[in-house]
């Protein structure tokens, strides 16, 4: 049985939903029918990354959104109870795409034959918190933030582009004492972004294929870039069609992040949320002036180097000591220091970019 395949605006956003095409040939494991497609993986190295681990079910990953299709096939099985703000109640069933759309690029479940494959096999609660990632508020996110870190998530995955006030860094806290990270998407604006600086947050913006930050914002909040540029993902349709979509801006960078998170606690679940914090930070690809800046953050996410420096962490307060102080100057403190270099990771090149069908370059989510 054949999808159909679609063109659509929705919210101000262009995603191409992409029907399924059993037994459409693919050239190398994982199996995934979009897998040759989806470039980001090759670029942060998630085929070495899961040499080394593929994940761990144990491990959760809120999302923090607009509910999650439990019935997609590339997500069964990924999803524990979640809750809704909207109407109170354990009812996560979709209100919108984007929710999914998230979701796959997090947990996918890979190497199955179908559709696309996730970053982790680890498990997703999600939260509704706003009818729309566009309306949503600090305000709205901190009840989700709360939720999950009550409930047992890990990491929180905001792909909606928040003001990222005291409200937000007041409930990460809560979450950073809880054990969790909360990873933000920034706004789809190719600008300057004037967010407070929260060192319990992790803030994303998008990369491109070409390496550099994509159509999103900058500035002092910035810490890491992921890809977010024409991303293969898994998408839900009210009429119940399970469809496959390509995404553009920082919500589909932010949940590669919370992935990445993800799976290091599961390679190693005796990490602390700061020491995944500082590898995620130390094993970025640098970009652009050396060190942190602006621009980049820390750098482009870099998988296998976080599953590498996750492997090899000998013991819980080890590797903090020595990236930390490092950090210290650099852009909590204002001031810039020297890239920490000895848990990098091999970098790794983009595929050309010939074969592949470019979708018009709209926002994947408008994230105000």
């Amino acid at each position: 049985m054949g999808w159909r395949v679609s063109i659509f605006t929705a919210a101000g956003a262009v995603l191409v939903a992409l029907g399924l095409v059993p037994g459409a040939a693919v050239g190398a494991a994982p199996n995934d029918t979009y897998y040759p497609l989806s470039w980001h993986h090759q670029v942060i190295g998630s085929e070495g990354a899961w040499e080394i681990s593929g994940g761990s079910r144990d491990v959760i990953v809120a999302v923090i959104d607009t509910g999650v299709d439990a019935n997609h096939p590339d997500l069964v099985g990924h999803l524990v109870s979640g809750w809704n703000f909207t109407n109170n109640s354990a009812d996560t069933s979709p209100i919108g795409y984007h929710g999914t759309t998230v979701a796959g690029v997090i947990a996918a479940s890979r190497n199955n034959g179908i559709g696309v494959a996730g970053v982790a096999d680890v498990s997703i609660m999600p939260i509704i918190a706003s009818d729309s990632p566009t309306s949503m508020t600090d305000l709205d996110a901190v009840a989700g933030i709360h939720w999950a870190a009550d409930h047992g998530a890990k990491v929180i995955n905001i792909s909606a582009g928040l003001l990222q006030g005291p409200r937000l860094g007041e409930a990460a806290q809560y979450a950073w004492g809880k054990g969790a990270l909360v990873v933000v998407a920034s706004k789809n604006t190719n600008g300057y972004g004037n967010h407070d600086v929260w060192d319990e947050v992790i803030s994303v913006s998008a990369s491109g294929r070409n390496d550099t930050r994509y159509n999103s914002e900058y500035g002092e909040f910035l810490d890491l870039l992921a890809p977010g540029q024409d991303i293969y993902t898994t998408y839900w349709e009210a009429s119940g069609e399970h469809l496959y979509a390509i995404g553009q801006g920082a919500s589909y960078a932010a949940p590669m992040v919370s992935a990445a998170a993800a799976l290091a606690w599961s390679i190693n679940p005796e990490l602390t949320n700061a020491e995944v914090r500082e590898i995620l930070f130390s094993t970025a690809t640098d970009l652009g002036d050396v060190g942190w800046d602006e621009q980049n953050g820390w750098g482009r996410l870099n998988l296998a180097g976080v599953a590498a420096a996750a492997a090899s962490v000998p013991e819980p307060g080890v590797m903090i000591v020595v990236v930390a102080n490092a950090m210290m100057l650099g852009r909590r403190g204002g001031r810039r220091a020297g890239r920490l270099s000895a848990l990098r990771g091999q970098e790794h090149g983009h595929l050309s970019t010939a074969a592949h069908a470019t979708p018009d370059e709209e926002n994947g989510c408008e994230n105000k």
